[in-house]
């Protein structure tokens, strides 16, 4: 209950303040500097307020003074009930209330929350490590600038109460002594409360101060108080400009540093206006109707619905398995009372804080805002900027948010069309408003609903909820134990398919880590590997099943669902391998039960195959949790809360608040999803999960892993996972051209992809050396293949307006019995589907899929061209039916050199006839 309360008061303060920050450190590029910018916009942002606060207090005590003189007589003249009645009897008359006395304090009580989001924010700010500002060495720790006889003494902190100090003495200037010592006292206990915190803090605070003080002196001291302000808000906006301009990089920057600069110079232009154009004669405004304060309560329910709940549970229950801890479940729908809280914050606490403090024609101002708002973000959510692309964890996606100018004119006329209305609406027919309110929110209480259900059905139906651990993960212990079994003196076959691994990166990877030629030697590499789709639904069936199991095969099964044949093709290769009584082993086969966590079930009828989801369990992520985790799970609290206003947003504002994934955080400068650590974990304990026997029993093990598939900034030279990685002294654009070939290293999607690769390939490198060690390389099979590739671009020819072969150009690396030296290349046209072939070669006599009857081997590869389509409608919980809904994309007929584009042909797949 704390949690939520802290939520709804503070939560939305903490946000602001680290927006503000993010903001002004990229354009000032100073952290100190940037403190000093947050204090003062902070402090502008909430000058209105304050004001408002100022003159209640003031309202408040000349109420009292009022009264003072038969309050006192009342005091005197009557004892006990007597003396209660008549008290009570004279406030009802002069219309007022004893509790009405909290309004001498609404200045104090406004303060603590934005004191307590400025330490929760500050305290907590990684930035400020290390670094010094001035006299101060370093922000995250006090101040320690004077040293007294071996005792050191903070001076930030005693500038700041002598500040304060000044501050209050011009504030309570003719006030009285109580009032005076009430100043003073909160002073004291500032100086109590920060005198040990960190600088940064302390600094934050002390601006604060010096901006109170200035602002005390304007309205209590200066004669001309409106040119006073509209001077220093100038100087200040000069101020930022000369600081800020030196570190500006792009447009983006440059555009908010103009604005606000002019911003503050607003004040001063009015006041000029004002002195040298002749004002027109004044027009006597007739008084307005009073609005309802249920119409500005009725907008804030809709934005909180909203951006609380509407928005979050309609992302989790696209994918609600993505969401969820397997080891430790809880709902994900926690993620949803968080944004609630945090929304109703804004909509609701906050903003009826400033309506209750504002004039009649403000309040008036808010209700339309609120009207306009509310309305149009719901419009602009249902119906535009629907199809981002794939949405991590995180909230982040894997491409960038960009729309053509077309489409941002047609989504402003829309929504300006929709605001005019609207207006006439509120200028005509007010009393329709909460009507229209009243319809809209019970639509949305009716969506969320209909997704919670959806949500919560789906998890209880997850199969994988209960069995995807193993004893090891399900007890409170977290070490490791062995998986699988590899023999010293039998055959052992491995199959890792290692998800979205590229190829073409393979030569740049050697080139610049030699030392992994080393590692891989025995193996060859097949470069002109081709996949059958861009994402693993199309991808992976026939790189476990064999030519049986190619998308264009698959559809002719069309009275079979996708769910049954991609059970029965993640069985092909294990039942072949079990029935020639080999040990069998089977990690995280993907889609199994089409279902992402996957069902380990479809392994029932064979019990004698150990199946297990690695990636869900505890004990290979440990390491990495207790760095990570906490960060994750924050970062994706806040997530949720961004990416609702980023859906609300004019199309034309999206990629600001998006801010390419990384909603402003100030916590990392690097993008992760909850896939890549389970995955880098998994791989980085691969040698744990081996058990090494000198029995002769032959093994075969399949594993997915997808270290590969999350694009992940990394550090360099290591490539090892950080919150905060700087490779500015490692990257050089000169390593990535090899033979006049150059791969494109243009951005950090570019890099990112290329630091997972790298990753795993160092990853699988150790593991290798431990299978030497243990001496049972030599009699292992390795079989390291991907499900497809990526659209990025980063190969010149290779490209078309309909299709990148970077996509569809997978990793495939083989290492037979016995193969030792150098890494060999193979130009003979592959594809993943050779995968089985390879692995029971020379191993099972006549090979025979046991569920269709049909051989195994390549024969269909050179027979005709294959058929590959790239269609995005990757989600089996929407493409499960009984053949694939390529609908989206196109299909091809590749053949031969795969990077030769005159050999892809569009085809219909439908008219497609076999040769």
């Amino acid at each position: 209950m704390l949690t939520y309360v802290y939520n709804l008061i503070i939560t939305p303060l903490v946000l602001v303040v680290e927006l503000i920050y993010t903001i002004m450190s990229r354009l000032i590029g100073n952290v100190g500097l940037s403190i000093i910018a947050v204090s003062v916009v902070v402090s502008t942002l909430i000058l209105p307020l304050y004001r408002r606060a100022d003159a209640v207090q003031e309202a408040e005590r000349n109420k009292q003074a009022d009264m003072e003189h038969w309050v006192n007589h009342i005091k005197k003249t009557f004892k006990g009930d007597e003396q209660y009645m008549m008290l009570t009897t004279y406030y009802r008359q002069m219309d007022y209330h004893p509790l009405y006395s909290l309004r001498s304090s609404v200045s104090l009580l406004l303060q603590i929350p934005f004191f307590i989001a400025a330490y929760r924010f500050l305290s907590g700010l990684n930035a400020l490590h290390g670094i010094p500002f001035g006299p101060i060495a370093d922000l995250s720790a006090p101040d320690r600038m004077l040293t007294l006889g071996g005792m050191t003494v903070n001076l930030l902190p005693i500038l700041m109460t002598v500040i304060n100090l000044l501050s209050g003495a011009v504030y309570s200037r003719g006030l009285p002594l109580k009032m005076k010592l009430q100043q003073y006292g909160l002073t004291l206990l500032f100086l109590i409360l920060l005198y040990n915190r960190p600088a940064g803090l302390v600094l934050y605070w002390t601006m604060n101060n010096v901006f109170s003080l200035v602002k005390n002196l304007i309205t209590k001291v200066s004669r001309h108080p409106r040119r006073d302000t509209a001077v220093c808000a100038a100087a200040l906006g000069l101020l930022f400009a000369y600081l800020a301009y030196p570190n500006i990089t792009n447009r983006k920057g440059l555009a908010v540093m103009i604005g606000i600069l002019a911003l503050s110079m607003l004040p001063l232009a009015m006041l000029l206006v004002r002195k040298f154009i002749p004002a027109g004669e004044k027009v006597k405004e007739e008084p307005q109707k009073k609005v309802p304060r249920l119409l500005f309560i009725l907008g804030g329910l809709v934005l909180t619905v909203l951006a609380g709940y509407l928005i979050p549970v309609s992302v989790i229950s696209d994918s609600p398995a993505e969401f969820i801890e397997i080891n430790a479940y809880v709902t994900p729908l926690r993620y949803v009372f968080y944004t609630l809280s945090v929304s109703a914050g804004f909509f609701l606490v906050w903003s009826n804080i400033f309506y209750s403090l504002a004039t009649e024609k403000v309040k008036r101002i808010f209700t339309l805002g609120f009207w306009l708002c509310s309305i149009t973000a719901l419009v602009n959510y249902m119906f535009f900027g629907k199809n981002f692309g794939t949405l991590t964890t995180q909230l982040a996606f894997e491409d960038t948010v960009y729309y053509p100018a077309k489409a941002v004119l047609l989504n402003l006329l829309v929504l300006a069309v929709l605001a005019l209305v609207m207006y006439l609406i509120w200028k005509r027919l007010p009393g329709l408003i909460s009507r229209i309110y009243v319809v809209v929110l019970a639509g949305m209480l009716i969506l969320c609903v209909s997704n919670t259900v959806s949500t919560q059905s789906y998890i209880k139906k997850i199969p994988g909820l209960k069995r995807a651990s193993t004893a090891a993960a399900d007890s409170e212990e977290t070490q490791i134990e062995p998986i699988f079994s590899l023999s010293r003196n039998g055959k052992n076959v491995m199959v890792l398919m290692m998800d979205r691994m590229i190829s073409g990166y393979l030569p740049y990877i050697l080139h610049e880590k030699p030392e992994l030629a080393k590692q891989f030697e025995g193996f060859t590499w097949y470069p002109n590997t081709l996949s059958y789709g861009r994402s693993t639904n199309f991808g992976s069936p026939a790189l476990f099943g064999g030519y049986e199991y190619t998308p264009d095969e698959m559809n002719k099964r069309d009275t079979e669902l996708l769910k049954d044949k991609q059970n029965e093709l993640l069985k092909v290769m294990p039942v072949m391998f079990l029935e020639e009584g080999y040990d069998v082993t089977v990690c995280d086969p993907p889609y199994a039960g089409y279902e992402w966590i996957s069902d380990l079930s479809i392994y029932d009828d064979y019990p004698e195959i150990k199946a297990y989801n690695i990636l869900y369990m505890n004990e290979f992520t440990k390491d990495l949790d207790e760095k990570f985790a906490p960060v994750f799970l924050r970062l994706r609290y806040r997530n949720f809360f961004y990416f609702s206003v980023f859906r609300m947003v004019p199309k034309l504002f999206q990629p600001a608040v998006y801010d390419e994934g990384f909603y402003f955080t100030t916590e990392t400068n690097n993008i992760f999803d909850d896939e890549f650590i389970p995955s880098y974990g998994a791989l980085s304990h691969f040698s744990d999960m081996t058990k090494i026997t000198d029995d002769a029993q032959n093994t075969f093990m399949m594993m997915d892993n997808r270290t590969a598939h999350e694009p992940t900034l990394l550090q360099m030279p290591d490539y090892e996972p950080e919150l905060y990685v700087d490779n500015s002294m490692y990257f050089d654009e000169s390593l990535y051209t090899i033979d006049g070939v150059t791969l494109k290293m243009k951005n950090d999607k570019h890099i990112a992809h290329y630091c997972i690769n790298m990753a795993a390939m160092i990853k699988l490198g150790a593991y290798f050396d431990f299978l030497r060690e243990q001496g049972v390389f030599d009699n292992t099979r390795i079989i390291i293949v991907a499900d497809h590739g990526k659209r990025l671009g980063q190969f010149e020819g290779q490209r078309t307006d309909r299709y990148d072969i970077m996509c569809f150009n997978p990793m495939l690396m083989v290492k037979d019995f016995g193969a030792s030296g150098e890494i060999t290349r193979c130009d003979d046209f592959m594809t993943n589907a050779d995968t089985p072939t390879l692995a029971v070669s020379g191993l099972i006599e006549n090979p025979v899929n046991p569920f269709t009857g049909k051989e195994i081997n390549n024969d269909e590869k050179t027979a005709h061209p294959q058929l590959v389509t790239n269609s995005k409608n990757w989600r089996t919980e929407i493409n499960n039916g009984t053949t694939y809904d390529t609908g989206d994309g196109e299909w091809f007929a590749v053949k031969d050199n795969i990077f030769d584009t005159n050999n892809w042909e569009l085809v219909k797949e439908t008219e497609y006839v076999k040769e």
